[in-house]
């Protein structure tokens, strides 16, 4: 499955005053502690009481630095920005307390908040917004996986925002609660959908199709995309009105990853999302970069900009264009918005406002992806599911493939990876059959991890000779190849070296760095300076690995011990990359069991982004 669709989106109608950009220029034009004095009272005076009594020390530096004298937002172009704004945020509303005063409840304005921490994790693979996200969450429901939170109201909306939690939590840990819990609201959702009536066909349920086209996808009931496809088009917003135009586009967004390639629907959406967009385009302000509350071209009312629905129509433009569905023109228009967004909003919302605060860490979360670089956009990166086919039972009691997948968000997963390779505009898919120069043609990258042995998969499929010629043969056309093996007990690696040793890089069939249950440090690799692709120091972690012997034109990139663990090697127009160890798999990059100081998930990076670069 591609990239899951995290972010699920809302219908929002706060609006924030803007102060005039004049207003805000002359009060930065002196220098020194008063100047920074009078730029915390314009901060200030645009904010509520509760927000003057109650913003965090830090937001409050986050923002004024964002006036510097010169007049370049130097803090907001960082990617630290959205770390900054989420830590704020983390101590303003601790655990989902909105309130001082009440428990924990479920409302669509802690759901958005929720969506924000999600991109923020994945961006940053930091334990603390998982985790401000699962404790959350179980306030709200209980070990059965019924919704306990007080005044919950079953509306499309906030249904939808707490089932995109609940399906993440799911994913991570397989626990049934949550299971139980998002099928509850998928079942009711559905059965509103299809209510003979008509009376609940209602503009919401598009604010809920991020959950469902996720829920679907995951549980395989793909009748399901029809009844989400018509409410998309039932509910296309005809007024030009970023009210309704900004959450109607990320939540389409968001939900068209989770279709299948051959559902109908998905071009349908796909067509909805271009013209939208064209329209849109034409209507963004010359000089701001913004849209205001109208997107009529006659329109000239200054002001009143909708600071939630604007950060949603950058964040959904920004997507789209990483995804492959808008073109790159685009771009520069995001860019001016993200800027707009900077100087006009960031200043007047602090942490003031839960629902858009959550909206803004998506869109900052996009941006930094976009600012990060899509020189990949377009590529395609194949990941094998023939010689790893292991399956598992979901809690639905279906069958499903899993272990280094790209949708398996659980420890054995690739889903960190695969988001690494999405956020730079690299396509990832799967093949489920043996390799073919026919099947291999589209793909720019080939990666096969751990092949099964018996011990993995009663009925494994082995590395042929012929399977090695066609993908050696692709390879030699141009194709970026990488294989990830592992030790002994836990993969074939006899079989792969068929394929292996036609480049001169040979796995060793050992079990070597062996770790004994969670004592890490067995495991750790001290990077201190340069080597191989690695720029900066790491300190990394692998367990029970091979070896590589290496001959003809291969080169080691990684050793340790006295062990080559990653090598690589030049074959025709093509690339061939070897690890010993499937590194990179979610247990050990998305925070959640090392201790700290271990970053996987940033060596991880650098290998992508090497990988990347190859020819």
């Amino acid at each position: 499955m591609p990239r899951a669709g995290l972010l699920c989106t809302m219908h929002l109608s706060t609006r924030t005053r803007i102060v005039p950009a004049s207003g805000r220029r002359h009060a930065m034009r002196s220098s020194g502690t008063n100047s920074v004095s009078r730029q915390n009272q314009v901060l200030t005076m645009s904010t509520s009481h509760t927000f003057r009594n109650c913003v965090c020390a830090s937001v409050v530096a986050v923002i004024a630095a964002l006036f510097s004298i010169s007049g370049i937002y130097a803090l907001a172009q960082s990617k630290d920005l959205s770390v900054e704004i989420a830590q704020s945020a983390m101590q303003r509303w601790p655990e989902g307390h909105l309130s001082s005063s009440k428990p924990v409840y479920w409302h669509y304005q802690l759901g958005a908040l929720l969506s924000g921490f999600d991109a923020v994790w994945y961006n940053t693979a930091n334990p603390r917004y998982y985790h401000y996200v699962q404790n959350t969450i179980d306030t709200v429901i209980d070990k059965n996986g019924s919704i306990v939170a007080p005044s919950f109201v079953p509306r499309p909306l906030d249904q939808g925002l707490l089932g995109c939690q609940l399906l993440l939590l799911y994913g991570v840990t397989e626990q049934k609660n949550y299971y139980l819990a998002a099928k509850s609201i998928h079942d009711q959702l559905v059965a509103a959908m299809k209510d003979p009536s008509g009376q609940r066909q209602d503009s919401n349920f598009v604010s809920a199709a991020p959950f469902l086209a996720w829920y679907t996808s995951v549980f395989q009931q793909p009748q399901d995309f029809t009844l989400i496809t018509r409410q998309f088009i039932r509910n296309e917003p005809k007024a030009d009105n970023p009210l309704a135009v900004g959450p109607y586009l990320a939540a389409l967004i968001d939900a068209l990853p989770h279709y299948p390639a051959a559902d109908p629907g998905r071009g349908q959406l796909r067509a909805i999302l271009r013209h939208t967009a064209s329209r849109i385009a034409r209507m963004q302000a010359p000089k701001s970069g913004l849209w205001r509350q109208s997107l009529a071209p006659q329109s000239t009312v200054a002001g009143n900009i909708e600071p939630a629905s604007t950060c949603l129509l950058t964040y959904a433009l920004a997507k789209a264009v990483r995804l492959g569905y808008l073109p790159r023109s685009f771009m520069r228009r995001t860019a001016r918005a993200w800027e707009g967004i900077q100087q006009l909003i960031l200043p007047s919302i602090g942490v003031s406002d839960p629902r858009i605060v959550g909206t803004f860490l998506l869109t900052a979360a996009e941006m930094e992806n976009q600012r990060a670089g899509l020189d990949s956009l377009g590529k395609t990166i194949l990941l094998d599911a023939w010689y790893n086919s292991q399956t598992r039972t979901n809690a639905a009691g279906q069958t499903e493939l899993f272990h280094y997948k790209w949708d398996d968000r659980s420890n054995s997963g690739f889903w960190l990876l695969g988001h690494m390779f999405r956020n730079r505009g690299v396509r990832t898919e799967t093949l489920t059959t043996a390799p073919t120069a026919a099947n291999l043609k589209g793909a720019d990258f080939y990666l096969i991890v751990s092949p099964d042995n018996t011990a993995k998969n009663p009925h494994p499929n082995y590395m042929t000779e012929a399977d090695a010629a066609q993908v050696a043969r692709w390879v030699h056309h141009g194709g970026v190849l990488i294989l990830m093996e592992n030790d002994r007990d836990n993969a074939d690696i006899p079989h792969l070296d068929l394929l292996a040793d036609k480049f001169g890089l040979h796995f060793n069939n050992v079990l070597t760095h062996h770790v004994v249950g969670s004592q890490h440090e067995m495991g750790k690799m001290l990077l201190t300076k340069p080597e191989g692709f690695f720029t900066q120091p790491h300190q990394l972690f692998m367990k029970d690995t091979c070896s590589l012997t290496l001959s003809g034109n291969a080169r080691p990139l990684l050793t340790w011990k006295g062990d080559i663990l990653m090598a690589t090697a030049h074959y025709g127009k093509g690339t061939v990359v070897a690890v010993a160890d499937p590194w990179l798999y979610n247990e050990y990059t998305d925070g959640r069991n090392l201790e700290a100081g271990y970053d996987n998930f940033a060596g991880g990076q650098e290998f992508v982004r090497w990988l990347l670069q190859q020819p």
